[in-house]
């Protein structure tokens, strides 16, 4: 299965629980960045062999994690990745939360210093709740539904918390 979504949705929060649920190995596209060095080659800024050196370490621990896994949960929206993934996963789950809904979510998570990632600080997390806005503002969702229109026989969208907690509930 893979979770996919813009950010703030609550990708990571469906799969933790589903992963803990049903005991399924979990692997969070995100934290594959951040440990590839990503997030400091973004802050930084880097060569664009240093961002391929990047793409390529993510690349092969997604591939060791796919061939050591028979059954798998991954987390993410990285759209380079996205097709591959979709493509192996048996449920393709498309969280599109409304925007209101994510930036208020994504400022209590930011204050509560919930589920946050560990290289990124207070004020560089909140600061994301603009990074948000603003992708949200410039792409909208379109391009989540469109990516996902060629895997639709196995996709489950949903809407709302309500939704991912029925979702989550009718697993078994």
């Amino acid at each position: 299965m893979i979770v996919i979504g813009p950010m703030g949705s609550g990708k990571s929060t469906l799969t933790r629980k589903i992963s803990q649920k049903f005991n399924i190995p979990r692997l969070e596209l995100d934290r594959l960045w951040f440990d590839a060095g990503g997030h400091d080659c973004l802050m930084n800024g880097c060569t664009k062999e240093e961002k391929q050196l990047v793409k390529e370490e993510i690349s092969k621990k997604i591939s060791d994690f796919l061939s050591s896994n028979n059954q798998w949960i991954i987390d993410g929206t990285h759209s380079t990745i996205r097709p591959l993934l979709a493509e192996k996963a048996d449920t393709v789950v498309l969280i599109q939360r409304p925007i209101l809904n994510r930036l208020f979510s994504h400022v209590v998570r930011v204050i509560k210093g919930k589920d946050r990632h560990p290289e990124t600080g207070f004020w560089q997390d909140l600061k994301h709740t603009l990074t948000i806005f603003d992708r949200w503002l410039h792409s909208g969702h379109k391009n989540q539904t469109d990516a996902v229109m060629p895997y639709r026989n196995k996709l489950v969208t949903l809407r709302s918390f309500e939704e991912i907690d029925s979702y989550f509930n009718s697993l078994v």
